[in-house]
């Protein structure tokens, strides 16, 4: 059976406009949810229901009627769309998947807006994700790609897309634009598709690394590792002519922990431990998994580069 739902109230287009950004669900019965996703400028409604062993499938419905009532859902109307997806969906015999009706382009547009969402509330404004910028200028773009459905994207289709970005992309880049564009695709199709579709084997070959890589570039720049004693003017300079003490204090804890300077824009004035000379440093968000550990301690400014001991 499916959990126990913590449901808001979605029935009036008042209730909705106070809501913050996010999704919100209200059950139409025991294992269907009708679902409202909370955009910036306006929302969009959604359903999900039970299938077993604690999965669910979810499929659109349609704009909400936030701003513009003509031609777009209230409640009653999404709570009527809903219930009719969900029971054609039931009355199909080989329980068809719903990926055909999920275009490409629609698959983007949802990760890009799943990105956005998350980012923004990491950052605590609003905020466009990378992710927005990559697929927007290399995917979006491509008409005849995004207008088809998923069911009929192709690993060809995949491939020449893939051929296509621009020559003058590094190859850095150029993976990150894909795997961004895989993840959209596969996002899609674990939530609107049945288990048994080819779709994730196509998107797997279509959009596979190139087995052989492009050789190094040797023009490309050595990393470039500083001295200790550079470290020290820098942090010298830093705190002599900046104007007041931010900017010093942040070019210091940026020599002294190692840390990523979004991890230390997140540092609250509690984790600056001075009685026991440390700091504690929120964890990178780098990476897809959860980690259990919100903040690590980075201990006294006495981290070591390449064995030599390095003190402030």
């Amino acid at each position: 059976m499916s959990k126990n739902l913590q449901e808001t109230q979605l029935s009036s287009r008042s209730a909705r406009q106070s809501l913050p950004e996010g999704t919100y669900w209200r059950g139409l019965d025991a294992n269907v949810h009708l679902g409202y996703r909370r955009g910036k400028r306006g929302g969009k409604w959604l359903v999900r229901w039970y299938l077993s062993a604690g999965k669910y499938k979810q499929a659109p419905l349609g704009v909400a009627d936030d701003t513009i009532a003509a031609g777009n859902l209230d409640f009653q109307a999404a709570s009527k769309a809903a219930r009719e997806l969900v029971s054609e969906y039931r009355n199909r015999p080989s329980q068809d998947t719903l990926v055909e009706v999920v275009t490409v382009g629609q698959a983007v547009h949802e990760y890009i807006e799943e990105r956005n969402e998350r980012d923004s509330l990491r950052k605590g404004l609003p905020t466009k994700s990378d992710a927005h910028y990559k697929l927007t200028s290399h995917v979006l773009n491509c008409k005849d790609l995004c207008e088809l459905p998923l069911g009929k994207v192709t690993a060809a289709a995949l491939v020449k897309w893939k051929k296509g970005l621009a020559a003058s992309l590094k190859s850095t880049a150029r993976a990150r634009i894909v795997n961004d564009f895989k993840a959209a695709l596969n996002r899609a199709i674990r939530l609107h598709e049945a288990p048994e579709s080819r779709a994730s084997l196509i998107v797997k070959n279509g959009l596979a690394a190139n087995a052989d890589p492009a050789p190094r570039n040797t023009d490309q720049r050595e990393n470039q590792i500083l001295s200790d004693d550079d470290i020290r003017k820098l942090i010298s300079t830093a705190k002599e002519d900046s104007e007041g003490r931010d900017f010093y204090f942040l070019v210091l804890l940026l020599a002294a922990t190692g840390a990523r300077f979004s991890q230390l824009t997140r540092i609250l004035v509690r984790d600056v431990q001075l009685d026991k000379a440390r700091v504690l440093v929120p964890v990178s968000h780098k990476g897809s998994t959860t980690k259990s550990v919100k903040r690590r301690s980075k201990g006294t400014p006495d981290r070591r580069r390449r064995g030599t001991p390095f003190r402030i």
